[in-house]
This record gives structure tokens, C-alpha cells and sequence, in this order.
């Protein structure tokens, strides 16, 4: 039997994003639920990573790292970052942490997907798509076919007006601190289609 010494220790516990910079890297390697502390009768999902050092880190979930972290296969490689933070409107609690989400589907741990070949087996090849958003009236594959980089802008027309109906943002320039406030996404060009899915959501 092999004697373990403190060296073969592993160690595992939840990330703690303390200051904005603050990122942590790992192949993804676990999802799971636990009752969540903050919203009583809620439950919280908690992603885990194996960092390149081999330690165990689990990273608390919340809305906008759920939106995120939607159709990510294990033994992708992640990378979580500490990129902003909004001030609560309530006085009385902290800012909204901003927390980005790196991920490209074909940068993996080959070697670990290997080794676990059967845990990624029933998980779907396709990542979810995004519904196309459009204006009422317009033909979505007309829409699609003359899509260019105007659509950026016509995203954030979009995240505007949604902002307006479902958060009652009446001060345009109010608009980013809300939105990034209600979703956890910061508003910026790769997360518009989340930002989107997200307020047309509630």
C-alpha cells in the first residue's frame, strides 16, 4: 500500500474573488447544487475546476456565471475573472461583483478527457444556440442573411429598450449599471446575446 506524505495532500475549497484582477484557471471537472445561503429555499449551483497544479476549486455560482456557464462540457479548460463591480443601489450591501467566464470550446484537457472518457460521454456535442433577435415584422432569414457588424450596435439598441421595460431604466445612462447589476454580465460585446436571453427572461 502507498504511504501518502503531505506532499500528495489535495487541497479543495471555494475560490474567493477579493479584488477586481482576481482569476482562477482549471479544467472543468464538476457540477453540482447545494442549498444556497444567501436566499433561503434557493439552491446555489457550484462549478468545479482542477487547476494545473492539480488542487480542487470550487467556484460559487449566481445568475450571470449561470448564463455563462450554459452548454460548457467537462474537460473544457475555464478561466473565471473578477473584471468589475457595480455599487447596490441598497446602501446597506456590498457591490455586485462582475465575474467574466473565458471558455472556447475547443481548448481542452486532452489528457483528462481521456482519462474520464465515460463521464463526457451523454453531455451533447452541440453548444446551445441563441435565439436570432430581430424586430417584429422583420423575416428572421432575411435578417441573418444581411447580418453585419451593424448587429453589435443593434444589440445594445436592443439591451436598451429591454432595460427600459423590464427594469424601468428611464436614464440611458443608467442603463449599463443596471443591467450589470440585475444579470452579473458585464455589458460588453461578447456577452450581449447573454444579456439579451437574460432580461428578455424576466
Amino acid at each position: 500500500m502507498y504511504e501518502f506524505t503531505e506532499k500528495d495532500a489535495v487541497s479543495a475549497g471555494f475560490f474567493s474573488f477579493k479584488k477586481i484582477g482576481d482569476t482562477i484557471q482549471g479544467t472543468f471537472v464538476g457540477r453540482s447544487q447545494k442549498p444556497n445561503n444567501y436566499k433561503p429555499g434557493e439552491m446555489q449551483q457550484i462549478y468545479e475546476l482542477i487547476t494545473e497544479g492539480g488542487n480542487i476549486v470550487l467556484i460559487g455560482g449566481k445568475p450571470g456565471i449561470d448564463i455563462q456557464m450554459q452548454g460548457k462540457k467537462f474537460g473544457q479548460i475555464i478561466e473565471f475573472k473578477f473584471i468589475s463591480e457595480q455599487p447596490n443601489k441598497d446602501a446597506s450591501k456590498s457591490a455586485t461583483k462582475i465575474i467574466q467566464v473565458f471558455a472556447d470550446s475547443k481548448v481542452v484537457n486532452k489528457e483528462w478527457l481521456e482519462q474520464n472518457a465515460r463521464q463526457t460521454e451523454g453531455e451533447e456535442s452541440e453548444e446551445p444556440t441563441v435565439e436570432p433577435i430581430v424586430e417584429e415584422g422583420v423575416d428572421v432569414d432575411e435578417a441573418l442573411k444581411s447580418a453585419t457588424d451593424d448587429v453589435v450596435a443593434d444589440k445594445l439598441s436592443v439591451i436598451g429598450t429591454l432595460a427600459k421595460e423590464k427594469l424601468q431604466v428611464t436614464d440611458i445612462k443608467d442603463v449599463k449599471i443596471k443591467v450589470a447589476e440585475v444579470t452579473g454580465l458585464a455589458v460588453i460585446a461578447m456577452n450581449y446575446d447573454k444579456i439579451i436571453e437574460t432580461l428578455r427572461a424576466l
